[in-house]
């Protein structure tokens, strides 16, 4: 699932939360929670509640999302103007540029001098940004990274990265990549008992290559289907979402310039019609959020307690 973007997020949330059920929980009740969502030029505040999902707040921005993160009771954003789709009204002029979202609205940290970034690029250097990254680190520091200068072979790169720490005061830089908070851990989740799924030894592009077999009971489909294994190279155990329904995700691994990887969602022994390219973000206490292609699905315990139109990036709130 990885792609060459001029933008990156790292850190799945702010801080590790502890592994205790929430006080608003009582024996097979979902728990309440908090999580914010991206898309165009906004941010969505979302609950989860007895009767679903709940949107509390709309906050608009100056573009496009391109990093998010929670610091405290707030979250982070890092704005990247899209080059795709049919956003309109993207401005370049914000790329990079981070903000809290507070109780006032988009409040951005100020700008940096341009002296920050500056780096004497090595011989043979190919400018190949500005590409930025947003780090939140296990004490809440957040650090702003940009890049300027790396290669163009092969799918390109960039190696010569300044991070500026934004918080806490005062600013510091440094060259190595600050170390990121822990993401969470998605729960453990059985199979499926209503499907078998495992990994098989199949005739690849070049040779014997591991492919997803799956069965119902009434049929059995391989994945992907022997006329489409050009480029393949293999495909990881599957990450079981719910057990009922059967869900699940698989990382298929395709050549290029580079090896990528592709995520699949699939829904019984089919790719799922709503997630495509979809992301899983673990949250509080066993809650996930399923997100790409045409919606996002909040899941507990195999429930699905809601599900939302238009959403592009997710992160939880800690645990409070």
């Amino acid at each position: 699932m990885r792609r060459w973007v001029s933008i990156i997020a790292s850190a799945a949330g702010c801080a590790a939360p502890r592994a205790t059920a929430p006080a608003n929980r009582a024996g097979d009740r979902p728990p309440e929670v908090e999580l914010v969502v991206a898309f165009k030029h906004s941010l969505r505040f979302v609950k989860t509640t007895p009767a679903g999902l709940a949107v509390t707040r709309t906050v608009e921005l100056p573009s496009s999302v391109g990093g998010l993160e929670w610091v405290g009771r707030d979250p982070v954003v890092m704005l990247h103007a899209a080059t795709y789709g049919d956003i309109a009204g993207e401005d370049p002029s914000h790329d990079g540029e981070i903000a809290r979202i507070t109780a006032k609205g988009y409040e951005p940290f100020p700008a940096l001098p341009a002296e920050t970034w500056t780096v004497k690029p090595p011989a043979n250097a190919d400018q190949v940004g500005p590409q930025w990254k947003l780090v939140v680190g296990p004490a809440a520091e957040v650090w702003q990274g940009r890049c300027e200068w790396g290669g163009i072979a092969d799918g390109g790169w960039c190696d010569q990265w300044v991070y500026a720490r934004r918080a806490p005061a005062p600013v510091a830089t440094v060259r190595t990549p600050p170390a990121a908070a822990p993401p969470r851990t998605l729960p453990a989740i059985a199979p499926s008992t209503t499907v078998s799924v495992s990994l098989v030894d199949a005739p690849g592009d070049g040779g014997a290559v591991k492919i997803l077999r799956c069965s119902d009971g009434r049929s059995t489909v391989d994945y992907p289907p022997a006329t489409a294994r050009n480029g393949y190279l293999g495909i990881s155990p599957p990450v079981w979402i719910t057990s009922d329904p059967p869900m699940y995700q698989v990382i298929k691994t395709l050549a290029g310039f580079q090896a990528y990887d592709e995520p699949v969602v699939f829904e019984g022994c089919a790719e799922s019609a709503h997630y495509t390219n979809a992301s899983l973000e673990a949250g509080p206490d066993g809650v996930v959020a399923v997100y790409g292609g045409d919606q996002m699905s909040v899941r507990w315990r195999g429930r699905e307690l809601g599900t939302l139109a238009n959403v592009t990036l997710v992160r939880f709130a800690p645990t409070r």
